[in-house]
């Protein structure tokens, strides 16, 4: 992204904890991380913080949807009818959300504080809610339908740029031997590349309500 808006694009890359990457912004600690502004975004406007955001697709990465509910597919393959219908039932909620972004959010409050005994932020979730409210459905108001123009482009990118290896990202947790840092991307030790042609279909539209 920063080569792509005219910089070297050298920088220090740094792992905190995951949860409290938000807060070394906050804290001035940090320049730059990956926030979802439905959340994060939203927790800092609420806090009189301006952020100065960047999204991947206005420099030179085309990226296409986040965040994804991800299935195994033996999962798929076996249980079919159980995935139709969670996926059925999270549409008609996610819809039923951009409706009524409001009650969507008293719902998501009451139903955290009785299942499970936890105490949210009622004004931050309302928020939260009305922001996403108006980016949780397509022009045509579904729910979860992908586009294979979108992920192919994605997919392009990755293996243009040598991004697409058999290496693992910095968080992963499996053996160091495996496992590489952003300066080892940029240092070409990115791993094996894997063949375009070898990626898999890695979405499927197949199990959400038909429209």
């Amino acid at each position: 992204m920063i080569v792509a808006d005219g910089g070297r694009g050298d920088f220090e890359e740094s792992t905190p904890p995951m949860l409290g990457i938000f807060d070394t912004i906050l804290a001035g600690k940090a320049d730059a991380t990956w926030v979802f502004m439905g959340w994060e975004g939203v927790v800092a406007k609420r806090a009189g913080v301006e952020l100065n955001a960047f999204y991947p697709q206005d420099f030179g990465v085309p990226y296409p949807y986040a965040p994804c509910l991800v299935a195994h597919p033996d999962t798929l393959a076996q249980n079919a009818e159980m995935v139709s219908k969670f996926l059925a039932a999270s549409s008609e909620g996610w819809i039923a959300a951009a409706a009524s972004p409001n009650e969507a959010a008293k719902a998501l409050v009451n139903l955290a504080k009785e299942e499970a005994g936890v105490e949210l932020e009622a004004g931050l979730v309302a928020d939260s809610a009305e922001f996403v409210s108006t980016r949780c459905l397509d022009d045509s108001g579904h729910w979860g339908v992908m586009e294979s123009k979108k992920w192919g482009d994605y997919i392009d990118w990755l293996v243009d740029s040598g991004l697409l290896t058999t290496a693992m990202q910095s968080r992963h947790p499996d053996v160091a031997a495996d496992r590489v840092t952003l300066n080892d991307l940029r240092a070409g030790r990115a791993g094996k590349p894997i063949p375009r042609e070898s990626v898999p279909t890695v979405f499927t539209n197949d199990f959400l309500p038909r429209p």
